[in-house]
């Protein structure tokens, strides 16, 4: 739960103490039944994604942006596509990088002391 905001954390904790009283709830928090129900589940949601969440954390860290709406559809959209390709651009020096390790090759950067 390290992903969740302090806002969240808090929520989630009226929230149990309030026994899932979403009519509770919204007294505490002075917000209407759908307001209070629709930042519910833009938590549950948020709780979901990270269960299910990609190895790539940048690609998490920005829908949970977009979730929190702290960045529009359309930036996360951007930042997403442009950060893939850029990995897809880089992922060959990777893999070349990758094979010379594999094979004992090195660093072709690094000299070697070697004497001929």
């Amino acid at each position: 739960m390290q992903y969740l905001s302090d806002e969240d954390a808090i929520f989630i904790k009226n929230f149990m103490l309030s026994s899932g009283s979403l009519k509770e709830m919204s007294k505490l928090y002075r917000i209407s039944y759908p307001t209070l129900r629709r930042r519910l589940d833009q938590l549950i949601n948020k709780i979901h994604m990270y269960n299910r969440a990609p190895d790539d954390m940048f690609v998490t860290l920005i829908l949970s942006l977009m979730m929190d709406e702290k960045i529009d559809i359309k930036t996360a959209q951007t930042l997403i596509k442009s950060y893939q390709e850029l990995h897809a651009a880089l992922a060959p020096i990777e893999e070349i990088s990758e094979l010379r390790d594999s094979e004992g090759l090195g660093n072709p950067l690094v000299y070697s002391d070697r004497r001929y």
